[in-house]
């Protein structure tokens, strides 16, 4: 699990970093933008690795609660879109293509890490 959590954890910053340094292309003000990326890439990694935490204790134990968890953690990162993320956005009166992506890039590639994970803990050994 040391290996999985370092490989996120570098890939989430490299991410982090390609995705702030694409924020010229935007035509909102730099100040918002950078909450905006900030706040999308704190929230989501770290309900990422909350739901990655509890997905790997909970495979430890044989649960059968791992959908749940996985589920869970999808909606925890919807619901703060629209409360944290979706403000900052809508305060021209719409909301972009571009700022759309801003928060679902990195729910997405948190979305696949934590479905390798569930894949590999359900392969039959």
């Amino acid at each position: 699990m040391t290996k999985r959590a370092l490989f996120f954890l570098l890939f989430w910053s490299v991410l982090y970093g390609a995705h702030s340094l694409q924020k010229a292309t935007l035509a909102m003000d730099a100040h918002t933008l950078l909450r905006a990326i900030d706040r999308s890439y704190l929230l989501n990694g770290a309900v990422a690795s909350a739901v990655l935490w509890a997905l790997y204790y909970l495979a430890q134990k044989q649960s059968r609660a791992l959908l749940l968890v996985f589920l869970s953690g999808s909606s925890i990162k919807l619901i703060a879109y629209f409360i944290a993320i979706y403000p900052l956005f809508s305060q021209d009166g719409t909301t972009s293509r571009e700022e759309f992506m801003l928060f679902f890039i990195p729910y997405l590639i948190a979305l696949s890490f934590q479905l390798a994970f569930l894949v590999r803990q359900q392969k039959p050994s």
